[in-house]
């Protein structure tokens, strides 16, 4: 199993590099009054495989890291939900116990969604930050 992720992380990062080489050569050939940009306008896939490594980055580091965080904000929402503002422990250890199976349920869901959306989202402005690798703070 760990050779097939390792596969698959190794031909997306050179199909990442491959288009970057591409888009290096078009550049290359136009004419030098053509190819000379204002700093404000850079190629549209200039930076595509940075976005690209950390994307993959932040699904497999970041989808873990939120289905862990949401699952543990399922259980104390839930919790809170049917005890109330109590914190007596004989009340809420048994309700907690009651919420942790569903809890895991919608947390995994969650955090699963998640995940790669944070990697994806962040992917571009802030690659390999806390934010893409569902670290900061989640909605």
């Amino acid at each position: 199993m760990t050779k097939v992720i390792a596969i698959a992380l190794l031909a997306g990062a050179l199909a990442a590099c491959s288009l970057a080489r591409a888009g290096a050569e078009e550049a290359a050939t136009s004419p030098p009054s053509q190819s000379a940009a204002k700093p404000s306008q850079s190629s549209p896939g200039a930076g595509l495989p940075a976005r690209f490594v950390s994307f993959l980055a932040g699904v497999v580091v970041g989808t873990p890291i939120a289905i862990a965080r949401k699952t543990a904000r399922a259980v104390v929402a839930d919790t809170k939900e049917l005890v109330g503002e109590r914190t007596t422990p004989w009340l809420v250890v048994p309700v907690g116990m009651f919420t942790t199976p569903w809890a895991l349920l919608t947390g995994t869901v969650e955090g699963a969604y998640a995940g790669p959306v944070d990697g994806w989202v962040y992917s571009a402005d802030k690659a390999f930050s806390k934010d893409s690798l569902s670290l900061g703070e989640m909605k």
